[in-house]
């Protein structure tokens, strides 16, 4: 009934596989798994299950391996992809491909395997999501970080949205308004280079950690189709950029990606509450159901509260899930990671 077909689409014919999960992410694109993946010891696999000709589930893993040692790591994530712009969610097929998840990577080429699930958005589907990974050998990491993010619902009138947001919020948006710098949006690559600049220029002065590997990005908007090319808005005081961000629509989202703003340049004009309406009004503008405006957590209060105050829909991620031999090279790996990590944290904060 079912059929298993395991890296046999190359970027282009992944993503036109996959085009019809409204779960579909930037995450999951193919040419984001190629690019995030290039390098010695690291590679991208895609595997697809198909029920009469169609493709009723699949997911793209991200493959790193430990020099020397016969050891590594498969992601997935924000996948697997399983719900259909349709509205059918075959759950038999889910299984079918998290079974053969395990066989092929975990089984056969001795991998663990890690799963980062993307939230459907209903609370009782996510938890069957869960449920389903639990029956067929994934066990949830209780130690991983909560995700947490906040969705706007476009099915609601534009003077709805805005007349939902907390009265704080509502009145630095006027502000913001009021401030008189004008905006600019498109999908070339001069826009993103403006971003770019933006967002160097802000790193320089912070120096924060970050995992964001910006050239990968950006030769990512290069050689990406018209139709899936990041959207770059970008907020300007005459000739001098402020603020940008960096956007994706795929699937049933439009997803707030990266943002930058100029500290110094900020001033009053509260550039990151005029960015956020001018998302709204293109998703709405796009058709798209959600609005994401990203992640957060409480580590950041100011930033959490400033993404709960749109009032949208709350929403927790289903988690980490794992699977995989559990002896010494699996607990070797985990050690070799976290000193990976924190090699990073104090390479990118200097």
């Amino acid at each position: 009934m079912y059929e298993t077909v395991i890296d046999q689409s190359d970027s282009e014919e992944w993503n036109r596989l996959c085009s019809g999960f409204t779960g579909m992410s930037i995450y999951q694109t193919g040419l984001y798994g190629e690019l995030h993946s290039a390098g010695i010891l690291r590679s991208c696999s895609r595997i697809a299950i198909f029920k009469e000709s169609q493709v009723v589930a699949a997911a793209q893993l991200r493959i790193k391996l430990v020099p020397v040692l016969s050891i590594g790591v498969a992601e997935i994530d924000w996948g697997p992809l399983w719900c259909s712009s349709n509205g059918k969610m075959d759950r038999l097929g889910l299984g079918v491909l998290l079974d053969e998840i395990r066989r092929e990577y975990c089984e056969k080429r001795k991998l663990q395997i890690r799963v980062r699930p993307r939230s459907t958005v209903s609370q009782n589907t996510d938890l069957e999501l869960h449920e389903l990974l639990m029956q067929h050998g994934y066990c949830k990491n209780q130690e991983t970080r909560p995700y947490h993010t906040v969705l706007i619902d476009l099915q609601k009138s534009i003077d709805t949205i805005r007349s939902e947001f907390h009265q704080k919020w509502r009145n630095q948006l006027n502000v913001a308004e009021r401030s008189g710098l004008e905006y600019e949006c498109g999908n070339n690559i001069e826009y993103f280079d403006r971003f770019y600049a933006i967002y160097k220029a802000m790193w320089e002065k912070k120096k924060f950690p970050t995992g964001v590997r910006l050239p990968i990005i950006r030769e990512l908007q290069e050689k990406l189709a018209p139709q899936e090319k990041f959207i770059v808005t970008i907020l300007h005081n005459g000739q001098v950029d402020i603020g940008a961000t960096v956007c994706t629509v795929l699937g049933d989202t439009m997803l707030y990606f990266l943002g930058a703003t100029t500290p110094e340049l900020r001033n009053d004009s509260r550039p990151g509450y005029l960015l956020q309406w001018l998302h709204i009004q293109k998703a709405k503008e796009l058709g798209v159901r959600w609005y994401d405006l990203g992640g957060y957590d409480d580590i950041n209060p100011d930033l959490a509260r400033f993404k709960k105050r749109t009032n949208g829909i709350h929403v927790l991620y289903p988690g980490q899930y794992e699977t995989g031999p559990l002896n010494f090279s699996s607990k070797f790996l985990k050690i070799c990671e976290k000193g990976f990590r924190k090699t990073k944290y104090y390479v990118t904060s200097r």
